[in-house]
């Protein structure tokens, strides 16, 4: 019992609060948001956080879901960083402390307590977070209306797609400033283009530049995914989850009217707000007192996905439709 609660103290910490690390390795010129993976026993778990201060007072909180949380003794000498942070869980204080070091903009530490030790990394997010996503263009140029979509994989890059997929080069997203250069195909012919906008209040609106001059102007709004057929995924399907408190094993039914029932080892329970879109199906549900999105890429009748806190994934998870059973 000792060893299954110092696990999910662990867990908590991992997910609310080891998230706190990246203010300590914060310094001149390195204030800001970062982006954290702390390794929990194989399991990636994902953080996020903003750095405020200056050398000397240094500062870090994190607003987590379920409040803000904060680091002490926060040193930083020559890339070495230490720091450590005490929790109160349910009036038990628990001491984690983190040794690491900054090399260029990327960290690398061990946080440490007395239930062992854990691999932190770290790097700054990438700018184009917020656009992750396909976008579709309503283009108004010279040539006529044209219809272009802009992928944005925050890790991967940009690409446009017109007549052909072509890979945006330069992206910059600068505050509200968006920029990239691009080659679109059109009617036949090829335009080398910059494009100069801005991405605000959800779109993206700006100019297709030649030369210095505007050539086409266009509006882009997130494209909606497209809705799966249900049909391909009714039925039951077996569940295992590896979470950071272990191996949990659950199952979804999900049937032909697009209604689910989620089953946690207990009794059917309604996946409320469940949606199937594309190869993707989703819903929000409770786990372990942690309010998570289920999210599984469906396969045939295999399965595969994570649960997502926050937006970031905190447990890898994979799926199979059971065999529908023989008829009498």
């Amino acid at each position: 019992m000792r060893h299954h609660t110092a696990r999910t103290f662990a867990y908590v910490f991992v997910v609310l609060t080891a998230m706190c690390a990246a203010p300590a390795f914060a310094q001149d010129g390195l204030l800001g948001d970062w982006d954290l993976s702390i390794d929990f026993g194989g399991t990636p778990v994902p953080a996020s956080m903003t750095v405020s201060g200056a050398a000397g007072a240094l500062s870090g909180k994190l607003q987590a879901p379920t409040g803000e949380l904060e680091i002490k003794e926060i040193k930083y000498d020559n890339g070495a960083i230490s720091f450590s942070a005490e929790v109160d869980m349910q009036g038990t204080p628990m001491v984690f402390a983190f040794e690491g070091k900054l090399e260029g903009e990327v960290i690398n530490g061990k946080l440490k307590s007395d239930m062992g030790e854990m691999t932190v990394t770290g790097k700054r997010p990438s700018p184009f977070k917020a656009l992750e996503g396909t976008w579709a263009l309503d283009v108004e140029s010279k040539i006529g209306k044209l219809e272009h979509k802009l992928v944005v994989a925050a890790d991967e890059g940009v690409t446009l797609e017109s007549e052909e997929s072509v890979p945006a080069t330069e992206a910059k997203l600068d505050g509200e400033n968006l920029s990239f250069l691009a080659t679109i195909h059109a009617q036949g012919a090829t335009y080398d283009v910059a494009f100069e906008g801005t991405f605000k209040d959800g779109k993206i609106a700006g100019d297709y530049m030649m030369d210095g001059s505007s050539v086409a102007t266009l509006v882009g709004t997130k494209a909606a995914a497209e809705a799966g057929d249900i049909k391909l995924i009714a039925g039951q399907w077996d569940f295992e989850i590896q979470s950071p408190a272990g191996l949990l094993k659950h199952t979804l039914t999900v049937a032909d009217d697009g209604t689910a029932l989620y089953n946690q080892g207990e009794a059917d329970a309604p996946a409320a707000d469940f949606k199937f879109s594309g190869d993707t199906l989703s819903f929000p549900v409770t786990i372990s007192g942690f309010n998570v999105i289920f999210s599984a890429k469906v396969s045939g009748s295999d399965a595969e996905g994570n649960l997502m806190l926050d937006g970031n994934p905190v447990a890898p998870l994979k799926g199979k439709k059971a065999a529908a059973p023989a008829a009498q």
